[in-house]
């Protein structure tokens, strides 16, 4: 029976270890002799702390005392290999009163995990950046459980801590404002029934009372059984935008109303030299009215 549990112990992909009482190494398999890099032979009485990188001879006999008292523990820390470098791992070990008291250790690599979250992590801070650049937050919503989340910069946008939680949907319309709420509502509703994608030019109101131009959009995902389990989108602020807009625009307006009642003929023409405006002057001049001539290709008339 102990040659066997030994033979799946050897054949195990997590690190296997025996340690006595007082730290010190009597039995490891082959997957940790791989993760270390040293031989069975060399890890055979090396102690816990010729191993660990992080912990000190005080702390591992405090961490002795616990795992007595308490029966077992699992814990992260690093490893140091034979070549000195230095790998994530995870300890479960067991206390056994058995044989004078032993050890039992299982660990794990965390190597290649640890790379997956830090990965993650990148993207997630590249897509916060970009959103926070793009003034774009995200949401999304388990219709079922009515499960809302959000990204931080759609926090931001409403005037709220990212750390805060998102509220329920049925409490979304109380952010826009009141003349937008139901066709908004209606759009959700034709989406959630239909699968009818909507995108909508909304004004919102953060919790500061400030007024914000948005276009929100919202995507159905469906479920297997073709109903729609999820609704995912965006809001993107662009108060900026129309500010710009209505800036040029006055601008425009402003320099239309010189150009139009200045003493000189001014005309302008598109690219396909259809007239698109012409000034007091000119119809003056031709006796045509504005809307005879607005759009009239300038080789037609002349």
């Amino acid at each position: 029976n102990e040659a066997y549990q030994s033979r799946i112990l050897q054949t195990t992909a997590d690190g296997f270890w025996v340690v006595d009482s007082k730290g010190h190494v009597l039995e490891v398999n082959k997957a940790y002799c791989a993760m270390s890099g040293y031989s069975r032979e060399e890890l055979m009485g090396m102690s816990i702390n010729d191993l660990d990188a992080e912990e000190k001879p005080e702390e591992t006999r405090e961490r002795i005392e616990r795992i007595i008292r308490n029966g077992s523990e699992i814990f992260k820390t690093n490893h140091r290999r034979k070549d000195g470098s230095v790998f994530p791992i995870e300890m479960s070990t067991s206390y056994l009163e058995e044989r004078g008291g032993q050890f039992v250790c299982f660990s794990r690599d965390l190597t290649q995990r640890e790379g997956t979250e830090e990965a993650l992590k990148r993207k997630h801070a590249m897509l916060a950046r970009t959103e926070a650049l793009a003034n774009v937050g995200s949401w999304e919503w388990e219709i079922e459980s009515d499960k809302v989340t959000w990204s931080e910069e759609l926090f931001r946008i409403y005037g709220l801590e990212p750390a805060e939680e998102a509220p329920p949907f049925a409490e979304h319309q109380a952010l826009f404002v009141p003349e937008d709420r139901a066709r908004l509502h209606q759009a959700v509703e034709e989406c959630v029934k239909n699968g009818v994608p909507y995108h909508l030019e909304v004004g919102i109101t953060r919790t500061d009372g400030e007024a914000r131009h948005c276009v929100v959009r919202g995507i159905p995902e469906r479920g297997t059984d073709g109903a729609v389990k999820r609704l995912y989108g965006s809001l993107h602020d662009i108060t900026r935008l129309k500010r710009a807009e209505g800036m040029l625009l006055e601008s425009e307006q402003k320099w239309k109303g010189v150009l139009f009642n200045t003493p000189q003929v001014g005309i302008a023409l598109d690219t396909q030299a259809s007239i698109v405006f012409a000034n007091k002057r000119f119809l003056e001049l031709t006796g045509w009215r504005e809307d005879e001539v607005i759009g009239r290709n300038w080789f037609d008339l002349f």
